[in-house]
């Protein structure tokens, strides 16, 4: 993680970082997309004349890994704050090679022979993307989305490091849906440590 504080940059400078892939859910003319920066959304917990202004509204964001769902997930997610509370509105991040490390050795070697299916369908809030409208199930296992495996390891350091995305839809093909459920709290547990931040 890098944290830049303090230093002033408007919406397109801040899309400058490099090359930026859309989200799948990317429509233009939703208002949670920057006008003059339509690559970059809005998460806010404002609402505005019963309308809310951010891309999930003001329902809590729980602990995940952007664009997850997607075949090729992005190698990172920039982060850039306008308005702040003095308190509350906590974003965390989490150190997934140090969630890895922490893991039991026999669970690690469970998780080397297993892939995690990352929905696509659903957003936090229990709606549907845009484009996903036909999508009526909430049983995990029938949700449309890329599978990936649990444990990557970095190409250049060799360092194996989880690879998680959103708690809700997440499932583990081949394994009953309990067990699924049951590993993939266990394996949240170990992502979301304060230890790890």
């Amino acid at each position: 993680m890098v944290r830049l504080r303090g230093y002033q940059m408007d919406d397109v400078q801040f899309t400058r970082f490099g090359e930026l892939h859309t989200s799948p859910d990317y429509v233009k003319d939703r208002k949670v997309y920057v006008a003059e920066s339509p690559l970059m959304s809005v998460v806010s917990n404002i609402v505005e004349n019963g309308v809310a202004v951010g891309h999930h509204g003001d329902g809590e964001l729980d602990w995940h890994t952007d664009l997850s769902f997607t075949d090729i997930p992005s190698c990172y997610t920039m982060l850039c704050a306008r308005e702040i509370p003095p308190t509350g509105g906590d974003t965390r991040f989490t150190d997934m090679y140090r969630a890895f490390d922490i893991v039991p050795e026999e669970m690690k070697a469970r998780l080397a022979r297993l892939t995690i299916k990352h929905q696509a369908s659903h957003n936090p809030q229990y709606g549907t993307w845009p484009g996903w409208d036909h999508i009526e199930t909430r049983d995990v296992r029938e949700m449309p989305g890329p599978i990936h495996p649990i444990v990557r390891t970095h190409p250049e350091t060799g360092r194996k490091l989880l690879c998680l995305g959103r708690r809700f839809g997440a499932y583990i093909p081949g394994l009953v849906l309990a067990k699924s459920e049951a590993l993939l709290d266990d394996l949240w547990s170990y992502a979301g440590r304060p230890e790890n931040s």
